[in-house]
Formats: C-alpha cells, structure tokens, sequence
C-alpha cells in the first residue's frame, strides 16, 4: 500500500469524520449560510478545511516520534481512537435539528466568513490529538510517512473536510422550513451510526481480531 492515493484515501476519509459531527463549527457554518448565503457557508467551510489541514499536518510530520510512542502504547492508542469514534457517532445520532429561523440572506464578505471559521477552528490545538488518534484507527502510522506520502494525507484531509462542507451548506441552503429540515435527523442517525459502528469494530478488531 506504498501508491500515493492510498494515503490521499485515508486522509479523505479522516477528514470528512472529523468534519461531519454537527457541534459549534457546525452550527456557525449553517448560520452563515442561511444569514448570508450558500457562498459564505462554503467559504466557512473552507476555513475550517484549511485549519484542519494544518493540524493533520502537525499530525503527520511528527510521525517518526509517534510511530515508535504508538508501538509502546498501541493498546491504549486503538481505545483512545475507538472511544473517540464511538464518541463522535453517539453526538452525531444525537444530534438536534438545526433551527432554519433566521432573516433573510444578508450581505457579507466571503473573507469574513473564511477568517471567521478560520480562527475559531485555530482556537482548538487539541484537534492536533484527535487527528493522532483518528490516524492511528485509520492505520495510517502502521509505517513511516514520506513527504510525498504526507502531502497526499494533508491534501486527502482537507478534501474530505470540504467534501463534508459542500454536502452540507448546500443542502442547509436548498432546505427551508424547519418541517424539511427534520431530515437531518435521518442524516445524523445513519452518519452517527456508521461511525459508531466503526469504533465498536476498533474494539472487536483490538480484542477479538487480532
């Protein structure tokens, strides 16, 4: 598994599951786009892919150190991953409907909105630890990461987080009334399920899989 796309794969798919909890950032991207427009909730979008880009980033580059840390504590690795998805999928399943009462699409700048959610995602240096922990489930430290190898994974992150942002600010924009928005409780249960049974599968896979 040393092809490019690989690493390209597993970022995407690492990126798109810490994008989709709906929690605060979440929220602040719906609010721009229904306050200000489908532009501005994927230019929010973009803010946060970026920031997450850069912790993966962080992630990644400390690979060589964290390779030979997870050796010595893969036990407690795989259940820190495995509680975090399980975690991750629980809050998603219970997650509330968005609220669609807001006024009309205002005027803003795309910049605003990008530095906004920029910042606020910034503003959480913890997110580098969920991205370890979200690698090391994933499998990515399994063996050192070149460079071309980590660029493939940040770029992966950063598409998948946008991925996320795109699905999402355009449904928020296309759905209207709070009684079409209740499909986002479908949404959240089949996501938050999904990765729910992800984490039990880290747990099956750490104890009985072997």
């Amino acid at each position: 598994m040393d092809a490019l796309p690989y690493y390209f794969i597993k970022g995407f798919l690492v990126g798109f599951s810490v994008a989709a909890p709906i929690g605060p950032v979440a929220i602040f991207c719906i609010r721009q786009t229904l306050a200000y427009g489908l532009l501005c909730g994927i230019a929010a979008g973009v803010g946060v892919s970026l920031a997450d880009g850069f912790y993966s980033w962080i992630a990644s580059i400390s690979s060589t150190f964290i390779q030979q840390f997870i050796n010595d504590y893969a036990f407690w690795f795989y259940s820190l991953g495995g509680c975090v998805l399980i975690y991750l999928g629980a809050k998603i399943f219970r997650s509330p409907i968005p609220s669609t009462k807001e006024k009309a699409p205002q005027k803003r700048s795309l910049f605003a909105s990008f530095s906004s959610t920029l910042l606020l995602t910034f503003a959480s240096p913890m997110t580098t630890f969920l991205f370890i922990g979200m690698f090391t489930t994933y499998g990515v430290f399994d063996t050192p990461l070149m460079n071309s190898q980590i660029t493939q994974l940040v770029l992966g992150v950063i598409v998948g987080a946008m991925t996320w942002w795109v699905i999402l600010t355009s449904f928020v924009n296309f759905v209207h009334t709070r009684s079409n928005m209740a499909v986002f409780k479908y949404v959240n249960r089949i996501s938050g399920a999904g990765i729910f049974s992800y984490g039990l599968y880290t747990f099956a896979k750490l104890f009985f899989l072997k």
